[in-house]
């Protein structure tokens, strides 16, 4: 049971996440900020392998990160939000900015490059996985098309890459 100190730290993380994305739409033409509520859910009650698997390598208080960063995963790139908005203004815990930042993309940032960077930070790496598992969802869309099934296995072979060491050499071909 998360106490309430935990409670409201992701409740901070949510409504700054939903403020921060506002109207914002994904691919499916959904509210942004259901992306990353789902997220979040994948990594507080984990039910499929990789999930389930790559949680066992965070502990109590790194869970609770990740969850804050699942909420957060897409403000500092996506939106005007900066690392120091989160880290001074909102007041939130360096781990949890610092695994954000991390999670964005620069952009033109080769994705072996921003791979490799991932798997530094144990929480970044965690979101991730579950990030690229929705994203992978392809019953989310109402049509599916070629570039779709493309999109969903360059993410396949991001999460093989990030849940287990060595097991895709590279990130060639992506």
């Amino acid at each position: 049971m998360k106490t309430n100190k935990a409670q409201e730290l992701i409740r901070t993380c949510f409504l700054i996440a939903a403020h921060a994305h506002g109207h914002q739409v994904d691919k499916a033409d959904e509210l942004y900020i259901l992306h990353p509520l789902k997220v979040q859910s994948f990594i507080e009650n984990p039910t499929n392998s990789v999930m389930k698997r790559s949680i066992k390598t965070l502990n109590e208080e790194e869970r609770l990160y990740a969850q804050c960063v699942a909420l957060l995963h897409d403000v500092i790139e996506d939106t005007p939000l900066t690392y120091d908005d989160l880290l001074i203004n909102h007041k939130l815990p360096k781990a949890v900015c610092d695994a954000a930042l991390l999670l964005s993309k620069v952009k033109g940032e080769d994705d072996q490059v921003y791979y490799e960077r991932l798997k530094l930070n144990k929480i970044a790496r965690v979101v991730k996985l579950a990030d690229l598992l929705h994203n992978s969802d392809l019953s989310r869309l109402k049509t599916i098309k070629k570039e779709d099934i493309k999109r969903r296995i360059k993410y396949l072979k991001a999460m093989l890459y990030l849940w287990q060491d060595g097991y895709i050499n590279d990130l060639q071909n992506f």
